[in-house]
């Protein structure tokens, strides 16, 4: 089920204005390859943003319905929107040899609702070389109003969400150098419901606390 005003012009602008820097700065200094894998891409509104930026956009995402939204929206065939889950359903064009000398791989808010987080950033490290950009934005256990550490995923199995030092050590575990930690808040308005003003207080409150305490949180993540 997609959230009630998620398809609206106008959260679609927000989601990709919001990502605009983001998407810059893994883009920018990518000259030779700048293939872009979107994990849980969602609705697809990344797709714009990276053509911007000249890169070759891919987008992976279990939820038929949206899929079935951002081919119609943003007109990518079947080479740019596939489904299923990752790394199991990856894109017969897409392998280790894409990611030869960079390229990006994004994950907004998919790696908390995965069980088995170990294969999840297995299959990232396969696919990545030590030039390629990665970034994983996942909720955090110890958000300052938090009040409860379970979440279902996106298989149905309930799970228990991490904070920031775990997810640091999960990631060193799996082959990853943490490059940088930031605040990763969503849009101004996410979609026209209650958790859309959730959302809205939860980016005034962020602009109060610390990194560890915040909401949303974002890894650049390096291979070793």
């Amino acid at each position: 089920m997609i959230p009630l005003g998620m398809k609206s012009k106008i959260v679609q602008f927000l989601y990709q204005k919001n990502y605009d820097k983001l998407v810059k700065g893994l883009l920018i200094n990518q000259k030779l390859n700048k293939v872009f894998l979107d994990i849980g891409s969602g609705l697809g509104f990344l797709k714009p943003v990276v053509e911007k930026y000249k890169g070759h956009y891919v987008g992976l995402e279990p939820r038929k319905q949206a899929i079935q939204f951002a081919l119609n929206k943003y007109k990518g065939g079947h080479l740019t929107f596939h489904q299923g889950f990752f790394p199991e359903d990856l894109p017969k064009d897409i392998s280790s040899n894409s990611f030869v000398g960079g390229g990006c791989i994004v994950s907004l808010t998919t790696l908390d609702e995965v069980k088995d987080k170990n294969n999840f950033l297995q299959g990232v490290y396969n696919l990545s070389s030590r030039q390629t950009k990665i970034f994983i934005a996942v909720r955090n256990k110890d958000w300052l109003l938090s009040r409860h550490n379970e979440v279902q995923g996106v298989t149905g199995d309930i799970l228990k969400d991490l904070n920031v030092k775990e997810y640091k050590e999960l990631f060193y575990k799996n082959g990853f150098d943490c490059m940088k930690v930031a605040k990763t808040p969503r849009p101004l308005i996410t979609s026209f419901t209650m958790n859309g003003i959730k959302n809205f207080i939860i980016i005034i409150i962020e602009k109060f606390i610390s990194i560890e305490k915040s909401y949303m949180v974002g890894f650049l993540l390096k291979k070793i």
